[in-house]
């Protein structure tokens, strides 16, 4: 074989390559721009009964997790919240590392679940409008 006709198949082989390696990134970036593209129109399109409707959970939710508990205290009502404790070298190796903890909680709770939920839901259903 000639050194020439080596270097020609060489080179058609590493353009065809080229060429297939491109198509794929080019292909990749396609879908990337449509599913941008799709989820702006999404965005920009916003029924306004809907929008209420999620203020109006929104309101609900915070005042269930936040603001019943704290009423539920200042009449004197118990409340019983959970919480993760872990056991011990002993008797982990029996029940387990973790186990849930209840007890009865006079006065203002706030816990976790409190800052977790209030938070998720502010931001999930208030969100971020118009951006």
């Amino acid at each position: 074989m000639d050194l020439n006709f080596g270097a020609a198949v060489l080179g058609g082989i590493q353009g065809q390559v080229g060429s297939i390696i491109k198509n794929h990134f080019d292909l990749k970036r396609h879908k990337v721009t449509a599913k941008y593209k799709a989820v702006e129109s999404i965005r920009q399109i916003r029924y306004k009964p809907f929008v209420w409707l999620q203020a109006i959970c929104a309101i609900i939710i915070i005042s269930y997790v936040c603001l019943i508990p704290f009423v539920a205290a200042y009449f004197g009502i118990p409340i019983e919240m959970a919480y993760v404790e872990t056991n011990g070298f002993l008797k982990s190796a029996f029940t387990g590392s973790q186990s849930i903890s209840w007890n009865e909680i006079k006065g203002l709770p706030i816990g976790p679940c409190h800052i977790y939920l209030g938070s998720a839901a502010c931001f999930y259903l208030f969100g971020n409008k118009g951006r």
